[in-house]
């Protein structure tokens, strides 16, 4: 019995409190929602991923915070600039940190936004981030009515 208040109190003792990913989302039509997250991002397309690099703090460990670039083949840009057919968008490594994350080989609609933390702080050179407060997700999970709508907004 003393033996199990011991460990008790100890797990109690070297527990840390541990922060994840929250996303707030406020109530809206489906309709305002993907209007409202259009008008947020920059960049806003669907594209394959065709390539991903991990960056690394340090060799010694592994963080959810590392950064992500992800390459995309952009096959249909609702919004933004895009100069090439491929870009790069960086995202961190686990949702545990509000990290995206992107499988090589399969197409997406990519929410994005403009920045240059990455290039000043960590030598990657990429303008955009998302992660998975955006409302990026596979394209075949991707409702049609989504799709239509960008496309209004696009043009």
């Amino acid at each position: 019995m003393m033996r199990s208040i011991l460990i008790a109190i100890l797990f109690l003792a070297f527990t840390s409190h541990v922060m994840a990913c929250t996303c707030v989302k406020e109530k809206m039509s489906f309709r305002k929602q993907v209007k409202t997250e259009f008008s947020k991002n920059d960049l806003v397309f669907t594209g394959n991923v065709i390539a991903k690099k991990i960056f690394r703090e340090s060799t010694e460990y592994e963080s959810s915070a590392d950064p992500v670039v992800y390459t995309f083949e952009v096959l249909n840009p609702f919004k933004g600039t895009l100069e090439n057919t491929t870009i790069e968008v960086v995202s961190v490594r686990d949702g545990a940190s509000c990290g995206f994350t992107f499988e090589i080989g399969k197409t997406y609609l990519v929410y994005a936004n403009a920045t240059d933390y990455y290039s000043q702080h960590k030598n990657i050179e990429t303008d955009f981030s998302t992660g998975i407060c955006h409302r990026n997700n596979e394209i075949n999970r991707v409702k049609s009515r989504e799709i239509r709508i960008l496309g209004r907004k696009a043009h």
